[in-house]
């Protein structure tokens, strides 16, 4: 029986690794650990004291592929503040929102789901490291604000005015100003008292008490104001 050899041209014989198809993977995940190290020199030294030779040896990356994808420092970390933010948002939108859920229980999820975020120690130390800077550097605030608390705000007054065009809200005050005070209710007092340093520890058990508190007092100035609601915000 005649044995048939199937030759392998060198383009077959390239790994996995090297594929075409697989490179912008790899770059992604290169350029994700790199961003990686590079926010934790910001936390640790400040923005001012960070230097870029140090997140290259960080991250096992030369100086010249650094300054290759970032001329600056102020561009790195804008960078940095997106890659956190879209780790950290990609479940407040409008698509992840179940319209058909009450609304309690929605806004319930969304205020906990915010304190998740707001509150870990990355956040708060990336909050200082903005407000320490962001008087010189006005971009730079700028960004984490677009980033992080406006499109917040644009998800949840989104989600607001579909629930006033199903009668479920008041329709007198525009959806943006309840978003923007449910996030205040929602956020505030706890975030505050932890970028001061003196929140102590605090437990799923008070973010959750915290909301609650928030969602009732939410419904009580804006569910519409019939029989069947009169009590809606007591019953929570």
């Amino acid at each position: 029986m005649k044995r048939t050899v199937k030759t392998t041209t060198s383009a077959e014989a390239v790994s996995s690794a090297t594929n075409p198809r697989k490179r912008p993977r790899v770059a992604e995940a290169r350029l994700s650990e790199l961003l990686t190290a590079a926010a934790d020199v910001f936390i640790e030294q400040g923005f001012d004291k960070a230097s870029l030779r140090e997140i290259a040896e960080r991250a096992g990356a030369s100086k010249a592929t650094l300054y290759g994808r970032f001329p600056n420092k102020e561009s790195l970390f804008t960078a940095v503040l997106k890659h956190r933010m879209d780790l950290i948002t990609d479940e407040m939108t409008m698509e992840t929102i179940d319209l058909s859920e009450p609304l309690d229980v929605c806004l319930t999820r969304f205020g906990i789901g915010l304190l998740e975020i707001a509150l870990t120690d990355t956040q708060i130390a990336i909050i200082r490291t903005i407000s320490n800077v962001s008087g010189r550097i006005p971009a730079l605030g700028e960004q984490f604000y677009r980033m992080g608390t406006l499109l917040s705000l644009k998800t949840l007054s989104g989600y607001l005015r579909a629930k006033q065009e199903q009668g479920e809200l008041s329709s007198d005050e525009q959806a943006e100003l309840m978003a923007q005070q449910f996030i205040t209710l929602s956020i505030d007092s706890l975030l505050y008292r932890k970028l001061l340093g003196i929140a102590g520890r605090q437990t799923r058990k008070d973010r959750t008490a915290q909301v609650a508190h928030a969602v009732k007092m939410f419904l009580r100035c804006y569910a519409p104001k019939t029989p069947d609601r009169a009590n809606v915000g007591s019953k929570l």
